[in-house]
């Protein structure tokens, strides 16, 4: 299951949403909204990093049915110093959610440096606190 950030829209397209969907989503219209159920994603967030909490109830919620999906989002580096990441790591890991939590070092981050965010030498080292492995990848690396 995909919950993705408002940035990721392409990303849903990838993975099947219609385009005209996509744009009508991108514009506020509300049948934009609507995503087949097929799909396996809901609607991006538009609060930075909120989709992180979102995808945690998500993965629990998909346990307790006896599901074996796992839940998949992501967001850059900006969004792992929100509340809500924080937040949904350390309850993904206490009740061992199956959720893939992604975090793109795209040095966005409204010009802030990601050594001005965190004292965590990698982003990946966030992880160990909750208690679920964290792995730094090159993402220039095809085979990483």
């Amino acid at each position: 299951v995909l919950l993705p950030g408002y940035r990721d829209v392409p990303q849903l397209v990838k993975h099947g949403l219609p385009l005209a969907q996509a744009f009508l989503w991108s514009r506020g219209h509300a049948a934009g909204n609507f995503y087949p159920e097929e799909l396996k994603a809901l609607p991006p967030q538009i609060i930075i990093g909120a989709q992180y909490i979102q995808a945690a109830g998500v993965a629990l919620g998909l346990k307790k049915r006896n599901k074996k999906n796992v839940v998949f989002t992501y967001t850059g580096d900006g969004g792992s110093s929100q509340g809500d990441f924080y937040e949904a790591i350390n309850f993904a890991g206490a009740y061992h959610a199956n959720a893939v939590f992604y975090i793109q070092n795209n040095g966005f981050a409204i010009s802030t440096p990601r050594e001005k965010q965190t004292a965590a030498k990698t982003l990946a080292q966030k992880a160990v606190a909750a208690g679920i492995p964290g792995i730094q990848v090159d993402g220039m690396d095809p085979l990483a």
